[in-house]
């Protein structure tokens, strides 16, 4: 059971409350001092299930044709995930707009300056929506790792993904269900990736990468009215860096710059979804990673970021998008285990296969450990050396 603030409000001469809108804008909009203003405590009840079920086979075979030595991985990956979400409601009394009506879901009205029973316990709870999903994947790839020599190696991979979503919406007899009824989408890609890797010495090496990746809409689970038509957003990226291993292994200097497009992005208006462009997103990480002992490791790090909307139809060309910082000092910190770390693109390969991920974020995209505080870039030049 969950109640949270819904709007704000104040007594009116008929006895009952006035809305006055968002709660950050009332008091300025409407002159009241917070002595006067009333909470509109709304009830978010559910009950969610997830369940996901996910397999990936991999089949690697290490052969030399004449001088080149090759790392081939062919595999598949297939996965099924659901979603279920009852949402219940409660009604209090005299939650309405005038004296002795009510407001469905509405638990009560609470003081601003004395907000005192504000989850009242003693409500009955009615059945509300029912969100129903599922979808299902199904992915084929390659990915060939080429030794030319001690210092250079070549990386080459091509992944074709298949995908399904369906989201269900009903709700009991009176209640008006959640939008849309049903919808559906079907979307198929395939990504690419590519990598050199130079490595002169041991203690340092040189990459330059390619990849590209792709998220479908109802692969959240959860769609609002018109976007299920939308095409998957796609991403390419661009990146080049460089290791360095100095005071006998001790530290560890990373350095990487990045070029990311992406396509399909969407701008919502009125509750309505549309694909309104591009972003494009420049930048480059700066890293460290000490080996005080065997068992203690510091890391920190920065990431400068210039993001820009390129190519729109909504206004918005030239912008910077929404929760994009500029700069990103990552804490300094000590750690001592082995952690994996999230996938950024399809640039990073997959647990085991060295592949890369179908898309640019998911629960199951997972890659190889690493220690901590490794920047995700790294895990390339990783996978390379593993060859």
């Amino acid at each position: 059971m969950e109640t949270a603030p819904h709007a704000l409000g104040y007594i009116n001469g008929a006895g009952g409350f006035t809305l006055i809108g968002p709660p950050a804008l009332a008091p300025q909009s409407n002159g009241l001092n917070p002595s006067q203003l009333w909470v509109e405590m709304q009830s978010h009840d559910r009950n969610i299930t997830d369940n996901s079920v996910d397999n990936q086979t991999d089949l690697i075979s290490k052969f030399s044709t004449g001088f080149i030595h090759h790392e081939l991985v062919v595999g598949m990956e297939a996965g099924r995930d659901t979603y279920n979400n009852q949402t219940y409601y409660r009604t209090g009394a005299n939650t309405g707009t005038t004296p002795g009506s009510s407001s469905t879901g509405m638990v009560n009205w609470v003081s601003l300056e004395d907000p005192s029973a504000a989850d009242p316990t003693t409500l009955t709870s009615s059945v509300g929506n029912l969100a129903q999903s599922s979808a299902n994947s199904f992915g084929l790839y390659f990915n060939d790792t080429l030794a030319l020599n001690d210092e250079w190696k070549v990386v080459a991979g091509l992944r074709s993904d298949t995908f399904h979503g369906e989201i269900n919406n009903s709700a009991p007899a009176g209640v008006t269900a959640s939008s849309p009824a049903f919808a559906k989408q079907d979307a198929n890609f395939t990504s690419r990736r590519a990598g050199v890797l130079y490595q002169p010495t041991e203690d340092q090496s040189y990459y330059v990468s390619y990849g590209t990746s792709f998220d479908p809409l109802l692969e959240q689970m959860t769609v609002t009215n018109g976007t299920q038509a939308l095409p998957p957003t796609n991403t390419r990226s661009y990146e080049t860096g460089g290791k360095w291993t100095v005071l006998n292994d001790k530290l560890s200097l990373n350095a990487a710059a990045f070029n990311e497009l992406q396509n399909n992005v969407y701008s919502a208006s009125n509750g309505e979804y549309t694909a309104a462009g591009n972003w494009l997103i420049k930048g480059y990480t700066l890293s460290t990673v000490g080996h005080v002992t065997d068992k203690l490791q510091i890391s920190s790090g920065y990431m400068h970021m210039i993001p820009r909307v390129v190519n729109t139809t909504d206004g918005t060309n030239g912008s910077t998008p929404a929760n994009t910082p500029k700069d990103t000092k990552l804490p300094t910190s000590g750690k001592s285990a082995v952690a994996p770390i999230s996938c950024r693109s399809v640039s990073w390969p997959t647990r085991g296969s060295a592949l890369p991920c179908r898309r640019a974020i998911s629960t199951r995209c997972r890659c190889l450990p690493t220690r901590a505080g490794t920047p995700p870039w790294l895990i390339i030049s990783r996978a390379m050396n593993s060859a």
